[in-house]
């Protein structure tokens, strides 16, 4: 497993630095670092996984969120054209099956309010 460097002057935002700098190994290094938010070719995202949002979400919320999931799965995985990477079609599965997960579990849990 390759190591990363963690470099951050103060004031700034942190940078991560290190053999493969891709998005996963970035949003890894950034979450390990405890930190909200990362930067990676230039955009800002959140170290926040589809899991910890998932259980914040009303019933209505989270039917969305899976079905968006599920879309941009079937995208990845080429259903409307071209197939995306291998790399894009896993985290689409795996975000795909953090909402479906929570939704199985507020769906057998009777008494969760729906809204």
């Amino acid at each position: 497993m390759a190591n990363y460097r963690v470099s951050q002057p103060l004031g700034a935002s942190p940078k991560f630095d290190g053999p493969g700098k891709g998005f996963r190994s970035s949003f890894a290094a950034a979450k390990k670092a405890g930190k909200k938010n990362f930067t990676w070719n230039g955009k800002k995202y959140t170290t926040t996984t589809a899991a910890e949002k998932a259980k914040n979400m009303s019933y209505s919320e989270l039917e969305k969120a899976h079905n968006k999931a599920t879309n941009n799965h079937g995208v990845a995985l080429g259903v409307e054209g071209k197939p995306k990477s291998k790399s894009a079609q896993k985290s689409t599965k795996e975000i795909k099956n953090s909402y479906g997960k929570r939704l199985k579990a507020v769906r057998k849990n009777k008494g969760w309010k729906l809204g």
